[in-house]
């Protein structure tokens, strides 16, 4: 296609979608969600997806196809109600016309130059029938992505509207016989009937929010006083993690360390599910974010009666943050999310996170009876 040419199908395509975007009818029976993101964060793509339940409620007749781009999404969406199907396929490769609505969140350059350069001729004859807008702006995917498709008023409204009356919570759903799975894996790894796990979290996309290594073992030390207590690390690369933390206890405690290796993602929610898990520590990052939004959804679904664990997210300001922790740790949520600051020149005090705490420090500045201090104080039940 020329030049000139290619700037003329292009300003078509717009012209049509826009057309039939004031079409829209929300009792359509066949949406599609095309989700691709570029620079993929788990903690900012859990808050982006929980707003499927909310299309579910503006298209209540549809069914929803969802058509994911990264593993991750995946295993997080598995179960979901709030949509129908979950595909991983390149849209290139669809037939978008089976859809009478295309939902698009992320970058929508493939898509759209799909459309100018293969739907020519029924963009030309106005055959071109299927709805498709962007919720890209909408869902605050600040990234270098391509969004030219236009948004869909009506539905940012009443996304808007609906999230003025109730808080719109994270969630994972996980199967009962996930958690069979998870109990019968634990116990095969040597947890008793009598014990308890903890899940200690000890990576994240960036070291500096991770705590000092001394004071990670000194946490995992004081854990550890409790003889029914065993830990959990999940090492899903097999980078040789038990070696490590044998090591560094001289292998004192090497019948009481558990190590999840190489396991799918799937199976790494399942484990923070199980009904062995007394407490998950670890650092603000995506799979504590999945912590919080599976217990989430047992706190919605049983309330209090299931005996949920206590979920400890530590956090602290990092080079990758230009937003307050708040945003994504609000105090609605099961994981309970804390930072260091100083109360005068000399003292310093872990706090719980709120849109009113300031100046707080990296996690450099976390010491280990700080944090002991804390968890005693305010997880006083675990201390039993």
């Amino acid at each position: 296609m020329k030049k000139k040419d290619s700037k003329i199908a292009s300003s078509l395509a717009l012209e049509q979608i826009k057309k039939n975007n004031k079409g829209i009818n929300r009792e359509v029976l066949k949406v599609l969600i095309n989700y691709k993101i570029k620079d993929y964060l788990i903690g900012d793509s859990l808050l982006r997806l929980r707003h499927f339940k909310l299309i579910r409620d503006f298209f209540l007749k549809a069914k929803i196809s969802v058509n994911l781009h990264h593993r991750i999404d995946v295993a997080m969406l598995q179960y979901n109600p709030y949509v129908d199907q979950l595909i991983s396929k390149d849209l290139g490769s669809q037939n978008i016309f089976e859809y009478d609505v295309i939902i698009i969140i992320g970058d929508d350059e493939a898509l759209y130059k799909e459309i100018v350069n293969r739907w020519v001729r029924e963009l030309d004859m106005g055959t071109f029938e299927t709805s498709i807008f962007s919720l890209t702006r909408y869902l605050k995917v600040e990234e270098n992505n391509h969004n030219i498709l236009p948004p869909y008023q009506e539905l940012y409204e009443f996304i808007v509207q609906k999230k003025n009356k109730f808080k719109l919570k994270k969630e994972i759903f996980i199967q009962n016989s996930e958690i069979e799975w998870a109990n019968q894996w634990l116990q095969l790894n040597g947890v008793k009937s009598n014990e308890k796990v903890i899940i200690i979290i000890d990576s994240s996309s960036l070291r500096e929010k991770l705590l000092p290594l001394e004071v990670h073992f000194k946490i995992i030390l004081f854990f550890l006083e409790n003889d029914k207590h065993k830990i959990l690390v999940l090492d899903k690369f097999g980078n040789g993690k038990s070696l490590f933390y044998n090591e560094w206890f001289d292998n004192k405690f090497e019948h009481r360390f558990i190590f999840a290796q190489k396991l799918k993602f799937r199976h790494e929610l399942m484990l923070l599910s199980s009904d062995y898990i007394r407490f998950i520590f670890g650092p603000c990052t995506g799979i504590m974010h999945c912590a919080s939004a599976i217990h989430n959804h047992f706190v919605s679904k049983y309330g209090n009666a299931r005996g949920q664990p206590d979920i400890m997210v530590y956090a602290g300001t990092d080079s990758y943050e230009n937003d307050h922790k708040s945003i994504w740790w609000g105090d609605d949520e099961e994981a309970k999310c804390c930072v260091v600051k100083y109360v005068n020149d000399f003292q310093k005090e872990i706090v719980w996170i709120n849109p009113n705490v300031h100046d707080y420090l990296p996690c450099s500045e976390y010491t280990s009876l700080l944090l002991q201090n804390f968890i005693k104080t305010k997880f006083w039940s675990y201390t039993l």
